[in-house]
C-alpha cells in the first residue's frame, strides 16, 4: 500500500505541473556567453512562431524576471517572449565583478549581441524591444 501511495503521489505531483509545454511553443533557459561574459536568457512562448518580445529589465544588479513572469505572463501567448539578466545581474551576476563592466556602452553592445543570435536562434528579421 505504502508503494502504491508513493506511486501515486509521484504521478500527480509530475503530471499536475502548469508550465507544461505544447506543441509549437518554446520553453528554453540557458547561459549564454554574450562579449566575454556568461549571461542568462529565458525564452517563452505558446507559439514560436510569435513576434519576439525582449524584455529590457532596468538593471544594473536587479533582476526583474521573477515579478515579470508572475505579472506579465499572458505576453507569452501572443509573443515569444525572451527574459534577459544583463551583465552583473540576476542569474549573470558574478562576485567582485569590476565597475568597468558597469557602463551603458557594455550594455549597448551585449543588446546588439544578443539580438544577432536571438534573430538567427529564432528565425526572425526583428526584434520587439
Amino acid at each position: 500500500m505504502k508503494k502504491l501511495f508513493f506511486v501515486l503521489s509521484l504521478f500527480a505531483s509530475t503530471s499536475c505541473d502548469e508550465e507544461a509545454v505544447s506543441v509549437g511553443s518554446i520553453n528554453e533557459s540557458k547561459m549564454l556567453d554574450i562579449n566575454d561574459t556568461k549571461q542568462f536568457v529565458m525564452i517563452r512562448g505558446g507559439n514560436a512562431n510569435n513576434p519576439v518580445l525582449l524584455h529590457l529589465h532596468g538593471g544594473p544588479g536587479v533582476s526583474e524576471l521573477s515579478g515579470f513572469r508572475k505579472y506579465n505572463r499572458d505576453l507569452e501567448k501572443d509573443f515569444t517572449v525572451v527574459y534577459w539578466d544583463q551583465r552583473v545581474a540576476g542569474k549573470s551576476f558574478v562576485a567582485n565583478s569590476p565597475v568597468s563592466e558597469i557602463k551603458v556602452s557594455k550594455y549597448v553592445e551585449n543588446v546588439n549581441e544578443l539580438a544577432k543570435y536571438l534573430k538567427k536562434r529564432l528565425n526572425v528579421n526583428k526584434l520587439v524591444l
